[in-house]
């Protein structure tokens, strides 16, 4: 796969630990005949996060998180939110929200985006859907 984007002059795909199962699980769909969607939506993101990396260093930016776009701890995207710091970890569990990044202490940090990916989860929360049903809306 990452030699076919080499070719095409994308990065490489690099898939961090945290997202491994979720790119094991959307290849194996894939390749049983199942959607191709979530897997080239995995890899456009892999691809997307790769790129920025290069361009920081390219830029001389040692910094993991693009300016202006600092991470959020747990409690901060809780209180942003509207919502408990238990409910962001399930709904992380859930596969809901996506951690950022897990500092070295193992405090786990969430990006701007998912403030909204939050207002997202409210709008399908009213439609009374199952946390299922709104990780495949959301993926979808």
């Amino acid at each position: 796969m990452n030699m076919i984007l080499l070719r095409e002059g994308y990065p490489t795909a690099i898939i961090h630990k945290r997202h491994r199962l979720a790119y094991v699980g959307a290849l194996e769909t894939a390749q049983l005949g199942g959607p191709k969607e979530p897997f080239f939506k995995i890899i456009a993101k892999a691809v997307d996060q790769s790129l920025d990396i290069y361009l920081r260093a390219a830029t001389g930016k040692d910094s993991k998180a693009p300016s202006g776009h600092r991470l959020l701890k747990i409690g901060e995207l809780a209180k942003r939110v509207g919502e408990s710091n238990s409910t962001i970890r399930h709904w992380t569990k859930a596969g809901l929200l996506e951690v950022a990044e897990i500092t070295r202490a193992g405090y786990q940090l969430y990006s701007q985006e998912m403030v909204e990916q939050v207002a997202r989860i409210h709008g399908l929360k009213k439609k009374r859907l199952t946390l299922e049903e709104i990780k495949k809306s959301l993926q979808g």
